[in-house]
């Protein structure tokens, strides 16, 4: 599932957990992350992931992949 969102990946110049990162801010209530680094180098690599904004397109795509997984 998640190969489908490389493209979408590649469009905002971000790795495959960046963008999933970017998706997490874009629901309904979510005010804060706990992301789970465990070191300061993968702190800095997730960082880009809380600077991109979704189009409204991409996070409704990558939604219906993830319900559609979800419910297989």
């Amino acid at each position: 599932m998640l190969n489908t969102f490389l493209p979408i990946a590649e469009k905002y110049g971000v790795c495959i957990a960046q963008l999933i990162i970017a998706l997490a801010a874009t629901q309904r209530g979510i005010t804060h992350m706990l992301i789970g680094d465990r070191n300061a180098k993968q702190a800095e690599e997730n960082v880009p992931g809380g600077c991109i904004t979704l189009s409204d397109e991409d996070v409704q795509f990558m939604q219906e992949k993830i319900n559609g997984y979800l419910k297989a």
